[in-house]
């Protein structure tokens, strides 16, 4: 289920009402395929500085699973056009969560 509506996407950057922002997709377990020992945080940085990478900026643009169910595409968009940004970079960060 996409949850907003984009015109295009070149798979680094999608266009939201006719604005560009840039993306990041990664593919992951879905569905009884989830691994709930794995948290994946979507960040973005405009410095590449390891204290300068947040989650603050970045929103979920689309979740698709494949047919069978047990993976899907997660596409993840920053804030800000990249009219606006002068230097953009997003990342995935994977924790294994341990008890």
């Amino acid at each position: 289920t996409a949850l907003a509506t984009a015109s295009s996407f070149d798979g680094k950057s999608v266009v939201v009402s006719g604005t560009r922002y840039g993306s990041i997709a990664f593919d992951r377990p879905y569905g009884t395929a989830a691994l709930t020992d794995i948290t994946y945080a979507v960040e973005r940085s405009t410095t590449l500085l390891t204290p300068s990478w947040s989650g603050t900026g970045v929103i979920q643009h689309s979740l698709v699973p494949t047919p069978a169910g047990t993976m899907c595409t997660e596409t993840w968009r920053s804030t800000t056009p990249t009219s606006s940004a002068r230097v953009e970079f997003l990342r995935v960060r994977v924790t294994l969560n341990t008890p």
